[in-house]
Order: structure tokens, then sequence, then C-alpha cells
């Protein structure tokens, strides 16, 4: 049975659960702009499905997952368990399909 995740909006749990699925090869479709973990996913295919990891250091790699999640989440330090979980989803980003999601104004 074909299975696919559609991720609009959560939060750390549902960052760990992308972390958990992407390994076994589950692929994922953000909704960008639905606000989250969706646009830190997002965020992460726009910066790193261009340009592959094993093209930068490691720290240099975590140093932006950081940033990206801590821009986002408006938290001020990313635990050390999200930032493991975005490590993965960052090595999985090939199957993550970013669409951008647009709300019409009232």
């Amino acid at each position: 049975m074909p299975i696919v995740i559609v991720l609009v909006n959560g939060g750390d749990g549902t960052l760990e659960e992308a972390a958990e699925k992407l390994p076994s090869g589950v692929p994922l479709v953000t909704i960008a702009g639905s606000g989250r973990a969706a646009d830190v996913i997002a965020a992460i295919h726009r910066r790193f499905y261009v340009f592959p990891l094993s093209q930068i250091s490691d720290d240099s790699r975590d140093n932006e997952l950081r940033d990206i999640y801590e821009g986002i989440m408006n938290k001020r330090k990313a635990s050390q368990k999200v930032v493991m979980d975005l490590r993965i989803i960052a090595n999985h980003i090939g199957l993550v399909s970013d669409c951008l999601w647009h709300h019409p104004a009232a």
C-alpha cells in the first residue's frame, strides 16, 4: 500500500516523527507557509536540496539547521535531540517535496 505523509504545521514531535519515517523511504510533502515544523522542513528542503550536505562540514550543517529551526520556531536554542532529528531529515531531503501554500487574502 503506497504511503505518503502530508505535513501541515506541527511541532517538535512532528519533526521527530518525520525523522523516524523518512529513513524507511516514506515520502513527505510539506505545506510551506502553514507554520512551524512544516516551514522548518520546507526551509531545510530549499537549503539542502540543491547544495548537498556532503559539500559542507558537520559543524556548518548543524549551525544552519539550528538557525533555521530557531528562526522559524521562535525558540532561543534547539535541543540536541531536535538537531539530531533535523540531521536525519536533511540527510533524506530527496524524499521531501516542498509545496507552497498560499492563503488568499480575505
